[in-house]
């Protein structure tokens, strides 16, 4: 998948635009309370096909898990995107994995931690691996509005690509400074979107993640979901851009 150069200032003031209005109109009336069970899990598949002077095929899938028990809330997630190009500038094939688990210690405050681990064939880093903890605040915390940040240590392990013309199969291992502005807001029982940045700074490398997504409920547990994924990494190899944009639109089904 090809990789455009964009301004880092420009995707941080679309997340903040998220961000703004989700706590402006938390204020409003609340929908009807639903009872959520305990177990969620949602499972994500989407694909585009294009041929002209040479073609393409894009497939991006996900699974999604959450168990809450009572102040304790677990996540697990799985993320893939894959491109066959004939042009191999526009290939891609990448994919994530995440764990963490958070706890709630009143209405306003939590505590989490969390792992994640990324695998990219084309990208400057074949593999990283983070592991991050922290404190965290709820900016709003309601059944249609949540905005929360987290901030505390975490550390980090990269592999560059054997391919590097520069350091090839490098490996580098850091402790970092983690944080996360996360938000979620229901519009109405068929429509939801959310926004999340992320940043894990190094001395190696700071790396900053913004992910922005809109839902839209079809029918009883399927629904379609347009989301964008901006990655910036400020330690590249020479033939890479620091910018690295996924879009996708894909069909989701809620177990």
């Amino acid at each position: 998948m090809k990789r455009y150069p964009l301004l880092l200032s420009t995707y941080l003031s679309a997340a903040g635009l998220m961000l703004v209005p989700l706590t402006a109109i938390s204020e409003e009336a609340e929908l009807e309370p639903v009872e959520t069970p305990p177990f969620t899990a949602q499972t994500k598949l989407g694909f585009i096909y294009t041929e002209n002077t040479s073609s393409s095929l894009s497939v991006n899938s996900a699974l999604y898990l959450s168990y809450q028990q009572e102040s304790w809330l677990h996540k697990g997630s799985f993320e893939s995107y894959y491109t066959d190009a004939d042009n191999a500038d526009d290939g891609a094939n990448r994919y994530t994995l995440n764990a963490g688990s958070s706890y709630d210690f009143s209405e306003e405050t939590f505590v989490r931690m969390a792992s994640r681990f990324e695998n990219d064939l084309y990208g400057t880093y074949r593999k990283q691996w983070i592991l991050m903890s922290g404190l965290g605040l709820y900016l709003v915390n309601s059944d249609r509005v949540k905005t929360s940040i987290a901030l505390g240590p975490g550390y980090r392990f990269t592999q560059r690509q054997p391919f590097d013309s520069e350091y090839p199969d490098q490996t580098n291992y850091e402790v970092i400074a983690s944080s996360t502005i996360d938000s979620a807001f229901v519009l109405s029982e068929h429509q939801s979107l959310g926004a999340t940045f992320d940043i894990a700074y190094g001395e190696e490398n700071t790396h900053y993640n913004v992910k922005t997504y809109v839902k839209n409920t079809l029918m009883a547990n399927l629904s379609l979901v347009f989301d964008l994924e901006y990655i910036y990494n400020t330690t590249v190899a020479e033939d890479q851009s620091p910018d690295e944009i996924y879009s996708t639109m894909s069909l989701t089904y809620d177990f």
